[in-house]
Order: structure tokens, then C-alpha cells, then sequence
């Protein structure tokens, strides 16, 4: 790459998924000189005072990461506010680009993609695409969209347009390369499933035990579930209704939950179950070092996307996060290549659904994983480091913008 790269995120810099994922990726990439522009969309829930964003500023500049933060709009009139957001971005990558700071954009997921599709026709740069999903497609999916509905068709034309213009399409499943390749067979498309640093995923088993001693759990066999509910995963009430059932077979069972879902919400789903109360950990914000120490101290990891037709495209960071972890995982057959590796690597069992009929299969395999910890957790820990390991994603990226 001659010049530098805008980086457009159409989430929020504090969102997990950027910084888990991207902005890790990038920093790596601007040690080696790439210089990035980094166009963020603030909201409420992720906001960051003036004081702090200018402090986070110097820090990224010193790292060759120059931070261009907008605001994100939506409710009433929202096409028009998103020509506002179209207009002022324009002017922002005009500027960059006539300066010749820029000549490529690097655009996270299909909503970023479907903005940075019309920047890279207008003014000229070089686009590529890292985590590709079709989400038009999803939203319709889960019923939240309707396919003849204006937001659906033209979420879903610039998602296709963008795979047609990228010069390179990066997408986290082999199915999403053969979707790829059927919208346009000239687009470069590598698969490459959502990874996170081995170096800082690693088993923290010390830390795991003080926990488990902590909580009086030495001796329970733990289920972990980090993450969100409703829209692309189950509900809360879906989760905790199979948790009864699993409790029904094996009343030692004790279940965590981190979630940013209201926590009001979680405590009256499970008062209204028959799980006692003090088989629960329940929290909501917590610190990275502590979403690696209740990942080491659990037994097994739910993945909770439900099984349609177009989850195959997904690639679950949670995953990932497990396996480096040494955590094995269930996961719902069809839901990215998730279910493959379970099966074919031992690391995981993969369920038809989420109900009351999975608990059985779910539960023989928790009683194996606990009565062969260490043999597992190594396995985990190996197949994490080969299929969603953050080096692999390091490798691609470098011989795409230092080679391509």
C-alpha cells in the first residue's frame, strides 16, 4: 500500500466488536507502517466525553491511527438523516483523499460496506471488506425487516454492489466465499473466520480458581454464557428455560451470565424458573481480564445463535474467544462453520435447537469434558489457535495491503 487507508466503522470506537476485533487488527498493521484514518459513529450507550476522545486521539496518532469520530443518527426521518451522514463523511474522505493521505477504504461488516461502496465509486479508492455477512438478509430473517420494505432493498443492493466493487472481500465462512462468488465471480474472496489475539486469550487458571473458591463453585460444573439476546441470538427466556432443563438432569449445574441486557430483565426470567436463585452469576460489566478469567473457570460455552437458513454466514466471536481459552462449546447445527469444527475436532457439541431436547446430549457431553479437563482443555486451545487465531488474520492482512 503506497498511501493510507480509511478505516470505516459504523459502530461506536468503545463498541466490543471494534475493539476486540478491528482495532486490534489495524494497530498490528500500522506498526508496520500502514497509516489509517479512522471514521467511527458515536452513540449514546458508547459515549465518550470531549476531555477523553481528545486524549484517545493523541494516544492513536502516536500509532499511526488518525480518529475522525461522527455522531450517529437515527430516529424520525431517518433516510434524510442518513444523507447528512453521507454528506459530511464525503467531504471528511474528499479532503483526505486530495491531501493524498488516502487512497483505499477498509470497511468493517455489510452496513459499513454499503456506505463505503458509494465513497469508493465517488472519489476514487481502492475498497475492501472485512466480515462480510449478508444483514439484510438476517434482519429479514428474524422478521425485523420485511423483503419488499425500502430499508431491506437498499440495505440489500449496496451489500451487493459493495461485493461487486470490492477488490477484496473478506468473510468469516467458506459459505460466505461461495456467496461472494455468486453475486461476482471477479471479486477476491477469502475466507476469514473472526479471530481474537491468542497471546491475550489464554487459560487463566490461577485467577479461575481464586473465583471459583471466591463464589464457592470448586466443586459445581459451570455453564457460560457471555453476550447479548433477542435479534440475531435466542432470548433470555429461551436460555434459561434450557438451563432448567440441564438442572433437571444434574442439580450441580451453576450458570454465568455477562450480558448487556438489562439486568431487571434477567433476574424476573429467572425467579419465574425453577432454578434456585444461587445457581446463578449474573453480571454485566466486566473488565477483558475478567471475561478470560469466568471463561477459564467454566466447563462448557454456549453460542446461542439459532439455527435459520442464513446464521451460516456468521462467525461468532464468542467462539473464539472460548476456544483460545481452552473452553469447549455448544453450538446450534448450521450456524457457521462453528458446528463442523465441533464435531470434526471434539471441541464442542452441536444441538438442533435450543430446548428442553438438547439438555440430554449436552449434558453427557459436559460430564465427559469435566472428567477429561486438561485433556480438552489443551485440544480447545489448539483448534482455537489454527482456526481463530488473531495471527492468521495478521498473515492474510499483511499480504493483502503490503502485496496486493
Amino acid at each position: 500500500m503506497k498511501k493510507g487507508c480509511i478505516v470505516y466503522i459504523y459502530n461506536s470506537f468503545r463498541d466490543p466488536l471494534f475493539q476486540n476485533l478491528m482495532l486490534q487488527y489495524i494497530k498490528t498493521l500500522a506498526k508496520e507502517g500502514v497509516r489509517f484514518h479512522l471514521i467511527t459513529f458515536e452513540q449514546p450507550q458508547y459515549a465518550i466525553a470531549n476531555e477523553e476522545q481528545i486524549e484517545i486521539k493523541k494516544t492513536l496518532a502516536k500509532e499511526g491511527i488518525h480518529w475522525h469520530p461522527f455522531v450517529h443518527r437515527t430516529g424520525r426521518f431517518l433516510i434524510v438523516k442518513k444523507l447528512i451522514d453521507l454528506l459530511s463523511v464525503s467531504l471528511s474522505i474528499l479532503r483526505l483523499k486530495l491531501s493524498s493521505q488516502v487512497d483505499s477504504i477498509f470497511a468493517f461488516a455489510n452496513v459499513a460496506a454499503s456506505h463505503s461502496v458509494i465513497y469508493s465509486k465517488l472519489l476514487g479508492l481502492n475498497l475492501y471488506i472485512y466480515s462480510y455477512e449478508p444483514h439484510a438478509a438476517f434482519l429479514a430473517e428474524l422478521g425485523i425487516w420485511n423483503v419488499n420494505g425500502l430499508k431491506y432493498r437498499l440495505l440489500n443492493f449496496f451489500e451487493r454492489l459493495a461485493a461487486k466493487n470490492a477488490k477484496v472481500v473478506f468473510t468469516g465462512t467458506k459459505y460466505g466465499v461461495e456467496l461472494i462468488q455468486s453475486i461476482s465471480p471477479n471479486t477476491k474472496a477469502v475466507r476469514l473466520p473472526t479471530s481474537v489475539d491468542e497471546e491475550e486469550f489464554r487459560y487463566r487458571g490461577d485467577s479461575a480458581q481464586a473465583w471459583k473458591e471466591e463464589n464457592q463453585v470448586t466443586q459445581r460444573d459451570i455453564i457460560l454464557y457471555i453476550g447479548k439476546f433477542g435479534d440475531l441470538y435466542y432470548p433470555i427466556e429461551k436460555l434459561v428455560s434450557f438451563y432448567e432443563a440441564l438442572h433437571k438432569l444434574n442439580s450441580n449445574y451453576f450458570f454465568v451470565l455477562v450480558t448487556s441486557l438489562d439486568l431487571s430483565i434477567v433476574h424476573a426470567c429467572i425467579q419465574r424458573s425453577t432454578i434456585p436463585k444461587d445457581s446463578f452469576y449474573i453480571d454485566q460489566n466486566v473488565s477483558n481480564e475478567m471475561v478470560k478469567v469466568l471463561i477459564s473457570a467454566a466447563d462448557a460455552g454456549m453460542s446461542i445463535v439459532p439455527p435459520l437458513e442464513n446464521q451460516k454466514y456468521r462467525s461468532p466471536t464468542k467462539v473464539a474467544e472460548y476456544l483460545l481459552c481452552g473452553l469447549p462449546y455448544v453450538t446450534c447445527r448450521g450456524v457457521s462453520e462453528d458446528d463442523l469444527v465441533a464435531e470434526k475436532e471434539e471441541v464442542g457439541v452441536v444441538i438442533s435447537d435450543l430446548d428442553a431436547t438438547a439438555a440430554p446430549v449436552v449434558h453427557s457431553a459436559v460430564q465427559h469434558w469435566t472428567q477429561n479437563r486438561d485433556l480438552i482443555r489443551e485440544k480447545c486451545r489448539a483448534v482455537g489457535v489454527s482456526y481463530r487465531g488473531k495471527s492468521n488474520v495478521d498473515k492474510v492482512f499483511r499480504e493483502t495491503f503490503f502485496d496486493d
